[in-house]
């Protein structure tokens, strides 16, 4: 992560030659914040933009990683008394939507990619306005543990009203959330009324976690359909192995590839198309390059490291883990018993 933010900073803008070039705001955030992103913080300062404003992609880690360190104690609460594990994240994630509601109504944030207002500064970024995808997940990753606990399962007269309802709501989720804002932004400014729009920003993220959970819960119970199916073939396992140095890397590629352009950007279906093509591909192809020679690499050593830290700990149990490590991860694949949502559809619904 901060290898490839030195090599934004310091290295991509030496390939610059088009006249559009301009990374100025950004690389100086850098230079001078990065620290904050080392930090896993840049993101808790909304009245302080200049100190999220490096390599902007990275707020995702940031609140991810916040998230990651909060878990340990919603799990502990959980296993201490399970109806308050499960209402704790209920209440935090009524708090942030209802905090988000507040904030967007007063400051007049817009949703609209090219309406002027600190969407990002207050809403988008900061992990306390962000976090109810991730707590949805918990909650459902908690009932679905309690759902597998006792052994329980849809009846199999149910089994067809269950799947149907839970289809229609789920699309009805994801078309709202998708869609919802679609006509009302295809104007600058957007004529989308500040009370339906503090609505959208607050309600639609938590909708689509919802929506993406129920989907989820559907293929664990084999109820998934073609979706069950699609989502289950091989290929994606391959692909999940590259989607965290593509998400990284592909702000470079776009760097690279609109910065280095020597006339203006006319939009057409076509061209626009070919670019997203020529993108996906090139961020693609380096990150799989990454995964071969830099995060294989680094897990080895690491695996290495801690076998010489605990081996005297783990004793003869970690041989017997490393071989049945394979076999248990497919088995909890197969039943759905890891779940994890953290679902977020705002990049869709900025264009980024």
């Amino acid at each position: 992560y901060m290898l490839i933010i030195w090599f934004y900073t310091y290295i991509i803008p030496q390939t610059m030659k088009g006249p559009f070039f301009n990374m100025s705001d950004e690389i100086k955030a850098c230079q001078e914040n990065w620290y904050y992103n080392f930090l896993y913080v840049q993101t808790v300062f909304p009245d302080k933009p200049e100190r999220a404003g490096c390599y902007g992609v990275s707020w995702y880690l940031a609140d991810d990683m916040m998230f990651f360190w909060t878990t340990p104690w919603l799990l502990a609460v959980f296993l201490w008394n399970k109806l308050l594990g499960v209402l704790l994240p209920l209440l935090l994630c009524v708090a942030s939507i209802t905090a988000a509601w507040i904030v967007a109504w007063k400051k007049q944030l817009r949703v609209g990619t090219f309406d002027s207002s600190p969407y990002h500064d207050y809403y988008y970024n900061p992990p306390w306005m962000r976090a109810p995808p991730y707590l949805i997940g918990i909650i459902l990753g908690m009932g679905y543990f309690e759902w597998q606990q006792r052994k329980l399962s849809v009846p199999k007269q149910y089994r067809f009203h269950v799947q149907s309802f839970m289809a229609v709501v789920i699309a009805v989720l994801f078309g709202s959330t998708v869609w919802g804002a679609q006509k009302a932004n295809d104007g600058i400014p957007s004529s989308m009324k500040y009370s339906d729009n503090n609505a959208y920003i607050a309600l639609s993220k938590p909708a689509w976690s919802v929506g993406v959970g129920m989907m989820l819960l559907l293929c664990f119970e084999g109820l998934g359909g073609p979706v069950g199916w699609l989502l289950s073939r091989p290929l994606f396992s391959y692909i999940s192995k590259l989607t965290f140095l593509m998400y990284l890397l592909h702000p470079m590629v776009l760097a690279l590839m609109f910065f280095n352009k020597l006339t203006p950007i006319h939009y057409s279906a076509v061209n626009f198309s070919f670019n997203f093509i020529a993108a996906v591909s090139a961020t693609m192809a380096i990150a799989f390059l990454g995964h071969l020679f830099v995060e294989l690499p680094l897990a080895a050593l690491q695996t290495l490291l801690m076998s010489r830290l605990f081996g005297h700990v783990m004793g003869g149990a970690s041989k017997k883990a490393a071989t049945s490590t394979k076999g248990r991860f497919m088995s909890a694949e197969r039943k759905g018993e890891y779940m994890q949502i953290g679902v977020d559809n705002g990049e869709a619904e900025q264009g980024k």
